[in-house]
């Protein structure tokens, strides 16, 4: 486990143990009912509503947990109910906030902003990364970076190779050749030689977009946003995005990808030709070809 999850596992479960009445409840005791009430207290000592949902997930996994190990004979689908209400931080930065938040951004994280920007990697995933993690080719007897390797991650789907974008390419090119080969991680506080961590990353980039008077609701998460939605609205496929941001569902490639008329019409007329030459096919086939056309 991540120690950002463990420590928002740590805070959660805190709750969770302060609320006699669900602290010493059976395990099989614990119902609808009472995490309503354990929901009602947390907001009444004036936790926010992503707060109070966080705090249920945590609980829900929980008793997931519980019936995985047998200790329930019950899965716990109807037990725990997030409230309503929660906002959804899902700011996406323009071509031209980029620019100043990267330019008003500290020199140590600049790099890892535009990295953000045109892979979408999470934020752990970049203070993570290692020099071994960035893959070369030679161009005209020049080694240039062509991708980068996610070796771990939050989702199964999280392992994966992600191609760089010249503006990163170039980035990366001077610092790969010269880096200390006692230094694995590509970014470092203040050349140590330990890594990054997601807080310095964090607390920097907030500094940064202050200055720019952009909305608190950007967060660093918000450039894995900024990655994602051009990349819908180029009309690329949600199977190629689940690949690319390493997504634990391509439903949440669909939030990303709205099909047009044109895109359906065209769908309708390949179904037309499809007919007209009487090739029937299979269903599997059907959705193959549907699937290539979004």
């Amino acid at each position: 486990m991540k120690p950002r999850s463990f420590r928002l596992y740590t805070v959660a479960w805190q709750k969770i143990d302060d609320f006699g009445p669900l602290a010493t409840a059976r395990i099989d005791k614990v119902d609808a009912p009472l995490v309503n009430q354990f929901a009602a207290h947390l907001q009444q000592k004036g936790f926010a509503v992503i707060s109070v949902n966080n705090t249920l997930r945590t609980l829900r996994r929980a008793l997931f947990l519980a019936f995985e190990w047998r200790l329930l004979n019950r899965e716990p689908r109807t037990v725990v109910k997030l409230l309503p209400g929660e906002r959804q931080r899902e700011y996406v930065l323009s071509e031209d906030d980029e620019a100043r938040v990267i330019e008003a951004a500290a020199p140590s994280v600049k790099a890892a902003i535009t990295l953000a920007i045109d892979t979408g990697l999470r934020l752990g995933e970049i203070s993570a990364l290692e020099w071994s993690d960035v893959e070369m080719t030679d161009t005209n007897g020049n080694s240039t970076p062509v991708a980068v390797r996610v070796r771990d991650g939050k989702t199964k789907n999280a392992r994966r190779r992600v191609p760089v974008t010249k503006r990163v390419a170039a980035l990366l090119e001077t610092p790969k050749t010269t880096a200390r080969p006692d230094v694995p991680y590509v970014f470092t506080p203040q050349s140590r030689r330990h890594a990054v961590s997601d807080q310095f990353l964090t607390m920097l980039f907030k500094k940064a977009v202050r200055k720019c008077n952009i909305s608190e609701d950007c967060v660093f998460h918000s450039l894995r946003h900024t990655a994602a939605t051009p990349m819908g609205a180029a009309r690329t496929s949600p199977f190629v995005m689940l690949k690319f941001f390493g997504w634990s569902s391509v439903k949440i490639a669909m939030r990303y990808c709205h099909p047009d008329a044109d895109q359906l019409e065209r769908a309708v007329a390949a179904l037309g030709k499809q007919s007209s030459r009487g090739r029937r096919g299979t269903v599997k086939d059907l959705a193959a070809h549907a699937a290539s056309l979004l």
